[in-house]
């Protein structure tokens, strides 16, 4: 009996970290948000947000949560956010497909996940990331994890992922992202992905804005410099 709790405990404590893990865990979200959650999320509004534990295989050598963990988690949440902001439905209806870099190219989670390949591809490539530490994680700290879209320019879209205490509302750490969409080698100007959500009743704009011009920026980079600042 013990070595079921034995193997129970390695599984929790290490089972993501297996070779393969980073794919099947990538695999697993897309299908189970897609059937099985029944979680619809506003892009635009407080987008995707969910819970987490610190777990052993989380940890360094001074016993708190890695820095490559935060970026590993927000590529984890960035993927569920593209499906239950209902982006990929967006993509699928305009004839497109949909990667976070080469996944487009994995033929099984686009037979498991309704978005039909055709002979155009539309990417979404992160070409930017910093994370800001604020306070430190210890084993076992419950956080919760957000992914929303921050603002926009002319060619890049920003999203911000907040690692908060879920008692208190605190900082442990927040990022940003920094996206490209690129339809071919043509690069999509975020307001037509945003603005056809809106028309497809997919994304609605949050309170107290009246226009999507409203998260428009001159440059994501003097944006970035402003988050940075904070």
């Amino acid at each position: 009996m013990w070595l079921w709790w034995l193997a129970a405990l390695v599984a929790v404590g290490v089972g993501k970290d297996l070779p393969f893990g980073y794919c099947l865990r990538t695999l697993f979200y897309g299908v189970y948000d897609t059937y099985f959650s029944g979680l619809r999320c506003n892009l635009l509004g407080e987008g995707f947000v969910s819970e987490h534990w610190v777990w052993p295989s989380d940890l360094d050598y001074n016993m708190h949560m890695n820095n490559s963990v935060y970026f590993r988690e927000a590529d984890y949440a960035r993927t569920r956010a593209a499906v239950t902001t209902g982006i990929w439905k967006f993509i699928r209806k305009l004839g497109y497909r949909m990667a976070n870099g080469g996944i487009h190219q994995h033929p099984l989670l686009f037979r498991l996940l309704p978005v039909v390949s055709h002979s155009r591809s539309i990417n979404h490539c992160c070409l930017g990331a910093t994370m800001h530490f604020r306070r430190e994680m210890r084993l076992f700290q419950r956080y919760s994890l957000s992914c929303r879209l921050q603002c926009f320019d002319k060619k890049w879209m920003a999203f911000e992922h907040a690692y908060k205490n879920p008692e208190d509302g605190s900082y442990f750490a927040n990022g940003f992202v920094r996206l490209v969409v690129k339809d071919g080698r043509r690069t999509v100007p975020p307001a037509e992905i945003l603005g056809g959500m809106i028309d497809a009743g997919l994304a609605q704009l949050p309170d107290g804005v009246k226009s999507l011009d409203e998260l428009r920026v001159d440059s994501i980079d003097t944006a970035f410099q402003f988050f940075t600042e904070q």
